[in-house]
């Protein structure tokens, strides 16, 4: 049973199978915009993050785009990530940085290029409203800040026609995976599912980081309606969440919480130790990967006040959507699964065992052990990333040879 399809009473947990869709289309269709454009004018280059020979390598390993494209995510990142510069956009108000990009735009644009790109913006900021009403995760999908996605989800449609004819022929979005690693790995086609999600993070605004974000996780369901709390309950035993940590965490019989357990996977829920974390974090470089990845969606859906549910569960949604659903295939102690996933949160809201600390080389932010047993100093700490990208470099021919 898909947890997205059945369980959609959980508002702003999942995502609607139209609207990964609908962003499939939007990323693949303005690929296509911005070669046409790139290849009459070259200066848009410096504002989208692209240039032809990019965007037709892009569409040309088709293998490649068809891994970007079916990611639950924006390919673009927002022009400007700041309100001001929206509001200035809107209002046409003198700014810096709304006149230093309009400046690097070309003087004069085809008629047909200029309806392109104003049709794209359009559809870029529809997509932004669509997503932003809907999905928790909005502003990580979209590579914004929660704040400037929430100005343009409220856009007005007069507020939306000034900022179009404001901005003209200037995409009002640029390429997200901008770093060189990324265009290497993509010519020798070796993106994979992880390396995206490490790009993503990697990308993030600085108030979309992690270490930015609270790590608190409130798992009290107390005061919850009844409908809301089977609603809850029912979603994360979808996503095979043990039935004896969801009985207790909810406050409900383990006879109860077995049975729906069974009714909705067709098995008994799981039994014996908890799944540990630390140890399965500091094991492999992917397992840490997957953690990390993890916590950087559940923190930016975890919004002040709210209960540790809806942010739970819709990282569940997006996360599966990435990897698949949890690894089913893996032996158990191998696997990223419910459990271990909330075992991690709960950890990291207590205690100090677990912390947050960026690559030397790249910065990108990772889960580090701080242990009795193991401690891991950032500065130390080089992502896998870097490290199979230093022993290739290690690897070449010199030039001598």
């Amino acid at each position: 049973m898909q947890p997205d399809i059945d369980f959609k009473r959980v508002r702003y947990a999942f995502i609607e199978k139209s609207s990964e869709r609908n962003l499939e289309i939007f990323n693949i269709e303005t690929i296509k915009v911005l070669d046409t454009v790139l290849h009459l004018y070259p200066e848009y280059e410096s504002l989208t993050g692209l240039s032809s020979s990019r965007t037709q390598a892009l569409l040309d390993r088709t293998r490649q785009l068809s891994l970007l494209v079916t990611t639950p995510f924006n390919l673009f990142s927002p022009v400007f990530n700041d309100i001001k510069s929206w509001e200035a956009l809107v209002s046409n108000w003198p700014s810096d940085s709304v006149i230093a990009v309009k400046d690097k735009a070309p003087r004069h644009v085809g008629t047909a290029q200029s309806y392109q790109i104003r049709h794209a913006n359009q559809l870029y900021l529809h997509l932004i409203r669509e997503f932003a009403a809907n999905y928790a995760l909005a502003h990580v999908i979209f590579g914004m800040s929660r704040d400037v996605m929430t100005f343009l989800g409220n856009l007005s449609a007069s507020n939306e026609i000034d900022l179009l004819s404001n901005i003209g022929p200037v995409p009002l979005f640029k390429w997200r995976m901008n770093a060189p690693r990324f265009w290497f790995d993509h010519s020798t086609e070796a993106l994979t599912t992880a390396e995206i999600a490490y790009f993503i993070m990697q990308s993030s605004p600085p108030e979309n980081k992690i270490s930015n974000l609270s790590r608190k996780a409130d798992w009290d369901a107390y005061s919850f309606k009844k409908a809301v709390v089977e609603d809850y309950m029912d979603a994360l035993l979808a996503y095979g969440f043990r039935a004896a940590t969801v009985s207790t965490i909810m406050r409900r019989t383990s006879t109860e919480v077995r049975n729906r357990f069974k009714n909705i996977n067709g098995r008994s829920s799981t039994c014996g130790s908890k799944p540990q974390m630390l140890p399965w974090i500091t094991a492999a470089a992917p397992n840490r990967l997957r953690a990390t990845f993890f916590t950087y969606l559940y923190r930016n859906a975890n919004t002040e006040g709210s209960r540790a549910y809806l942010p739970f569960l819709a990282t569940l949604n997006l996360f599966t959507k990435m990897f698949g659903e949890l690894e089913e295939s893996l032996p158990t102690p191998k696997r990223f699964s419910a459990d271990r996933a909330y075992n991690m949160l709960k950890m990291m809201a207590s205690d100090s065992s677990m912390t947050v600390g960026a690559c030397k080389r790249c910065g990108t932010e990772y889960l580090l052990s701080n242990s009795a047993d193991k401690i891991e100093l950032a500065d130390n700490f080089s992502c896998s990333f870097c490290t199979q990208r230093r022993a290739r470099r290690t690897k070449l021919p010199s030039a001598s040879h």
